[in-house]
């Protein structure tokens, strides 16, 4: 939760100075690219999660992204600054930060859902529209298949979750009973 807070903070530095110049586009596709290759690219992970490898390692490897001319300037010395201040590590909590900003920005919320079972659009398209009523937002869905539901759906709108869900249906039915 503390890694949170405070990648929270270098996110809402990097959003607003990328803002004021201009360059959100830019700096939100080299954070993207960033955190793919974090998850794509072993070598890369180590580097910014590894507490074995020194500041001036890492920093070394930052340089070298800065001098290949792929990233932002903005991003470079934002890079810099993570490393310098030992905080690397928190570049996949930072770019999911940015991307919160920018959808509050659009008026945009992010939905998962977890299907038991592949849905067509017809039920795709009453689900977004009952869910932007609720929210007052335009929504964008993360869908996912996990049978274990046995039937209906999990939504998490933010850190709300509504199961609709027969596997939770029976959980709470489990539940009431142990009573």
């Amino acid at each position: 939760m503390k890694d949170m807070i405070v990648a929270s903070r270098y996110a809402n530095a990097l959003y607003e100075e990328a803002k004021s110049s201009g360059v959100i586009d830019e700096v939100v596709q080299d954070l993207r690219q960033l955190n793919d290759l974090v998850e794509q690219d072993k070598d890369f992970a180590i580097l910014v999660n590894s507490a074995a490898l020194t500041t001036a390692d890492k920093l070394s490897a930052v340089e070298a992204i800065g001098k290949s001319g792929k990233v932002n300037r903005l991003v470079y010395a934002f890079l810099v600054v993570l490393t310098r201040n030992k905080r690397l590590n928190l570049l996949p909590e930072v770019v999911f930060a940015v991307n919160e900003h920018i959808r509050e920005d659009r008026g945009e919320v992010e939905v998962s859902v977890s299907y038991a079972v592949p849905v067509d659009d017809a039920v795709r398209k009453a689900l977004t529209e009952q869910l932007t009523e609720i929210t007052k937002k335009k929504v964008l869905l993360k869908e996912s298949i996990d049978p274990s539901l046995l039937g209906g759906m999990k939504i998490f709108v933010g850190s709300t979750l509504y199961d609709i869900s027969v596997k939770g249906r029976l959980d709470a039915l489990k539940n009431q009973i142990a009573k």
